[in-house]
């Protein structure tokens, strides 16, 4: 086995496989946007989808004035894209907890927030009629950008994210899987390709 860390990665090749992945997931006889959180993993797939379609649909949920739903807006309109933002209260998302929590099937409170803004962000979308969204999705497993991992050293993170990927079925997937079927939406997640994911 290679030493991995002192290989260097291609950045080509990297954005080669994306590109395929994204033009992959993008096939379908239906309209497909995409989830557009403001953080740099749902702008690289927004932004790829965007020139495969440059009339794909951005979708963002957030509170007013929150960084993320700048961010979001600042991609969409550098892109040109059309973009669709719906702001939410505090007393919006405790409405739409009931529905959230039976959905996910979970009392987990980080799950049960996730869920909450994955609904929103889903029946935004399925009210605007899409049918299907690109995703970020799995880059933080893969590329470790989570914030508790940080500190770790090179075999620790390794490890970790290698668990977090093998768990993401009961983690993140479940929630976006679940939360966007509740309005009838499929959710793609082109970081997830095979071939991607091998890269990485």
């Amino acid at each position: 086995e290679p030493c991995l860390a002192t290989s260097k990665p291609d950045f080509g090749l990297c954005r080669s496989l994306l590109t395929h992945s994204v033009r992959k997931r993008m096939m379908s006889d239906v309209g497909v946007g995409t989830f557009l959180s403001g953080g740099i993993d749902s702008s690289l797939i927004t932004a790829l989808a965007a020139k495969e379609n440059p009339n794909i649909r951005a979708y963002t949920v957030g509170m007013e004035g929150a960084p993320d739903v700048e961010m979001a807006r600042r991609v969409a309109s550098f892109l040109g894209i059309q973009h669709i933002v719906k702001t939410f209260t505090i007393d919006d998302m405790l409405a739409l907890l009931p529905e959230a929590i039976y959905y996910i099937e979970s009392y987990n409170p980080s799950m049960v927030t996730g869920a909450i803004v994955t609904y929103m962000c889903s029946k935004l979308a399925a009210e605007d009629g899409a049918k299907v969204v690109l995703c970020g999705e799995g880059a933080d497993e893969l590329f470790g950008g989570y914030s508790a991992v940080r500190s770790l050293t090179f075999l620790e993170l390794r490890r970790k994210l290698a668990d977090l990927l093998r768990n993401l079925h009961k983690t993140e997937l479940k929630r976006l899987d679940r939360l966007s079927m509740a309005t009838t939406l499929e959710a793609r997640v082109p970081f997830l390709d095979r071939q991607f994911v091998e890269y990485a």
